[in-house]
């Protein structure tokens, strides 16, 4: 069956590939990716306050759970929404619907997916003053400007603690390992930019892993 969860989950951990340990983000990225599509736009439209139950006692008892466990409809079709909207993410999608729930997330979320997705979002408008940990990955150059904006959106991430940068692209041919192997220092230095400004951050990762495999 299918697990949808927004951070790493005990069986994440200790995943290896060819090139090694997969940080457990990764894993539950892919994971998340591999949940069906459906479900996941199901989740961006969550109002828990329509549900349905054949036994009106099972309706309150539904309804005192989510008050008294959960925080009330609003945090909870909240919590559902981001969980959809980041799953939707680490599926290099991003929609209108899922920008405005990470917009108006009412707890902090972690945010795992493609850099490409990572673009797209930040083009749309998304704001990330909730991000409380980033991971980005993929190939490809993404470019200063691209870097720039995203350490912008990050300026009111203030629970935010951790970012992992991984460059990989298993599926890449020699050419564009060797691309990757020369990322510009313009760029690096863009990075280095981001994650200075942040003094909230615990954790920092770059993985360059194709960069591993010119060396070795």
């Amino acid at each position: 069956g299918y697990t949808l969860t927004s951070t790493p989950a005990p069986a994440d951990f200790g995943q290896k590939d060819a090139w090694g340990e997969l940080p457990p983000e990764q894993v539950c990225l892919k994971r998340g990716g591999e949940f069906p599509r459906h479900g996941i736009e199901q989740a961006l439209k969550t109002d828990l306050e329509l549900a349905q139950a054949s036994n009106p006692d099972d309706k309150k008892m539904i309804i005192e759970t989510v008050r008294k466990e959960l925080g009330g409809f609003e945090r909870a079709n909240s919590k559902l929404r981001v969980l959809g909207a980041t799953s939707l993410f680490a599926t290099n999608s991003v929609t209108a619907e899922s920008i405005q729930a990470m917009n108006e997330a009412a707890e902090p979320f972690e945010l795992n997916g493609p850099f490409d997705a990572a673009q797209k979002a930040i083009g749309m408008g998304l704001q990330l003053q909730n991000c409380a940990g980033l991971l980005l990955t993929g190939g490809g150059k993404m470019g200063g400007d691209f870097v720039q904006a995203l350490g912008q959106a990050l300026r009111p991430a203030h629970k935010l603690d951790k970012i992992n940068l991984h460059f990989v692209d298993t599926e890449a041919g020699d050419s564009e390992l060797a691309v990757w192997g020369n990322l510009e220092d313009s760029e690096l230095q863009a990075w280095g930019k981001v994650c200075s400004d942040k003094a909230e951050l615990t954790a920092v990762t770059l993985n360059c892993r194709c960069c591993k495999k010119l060396t070795d």
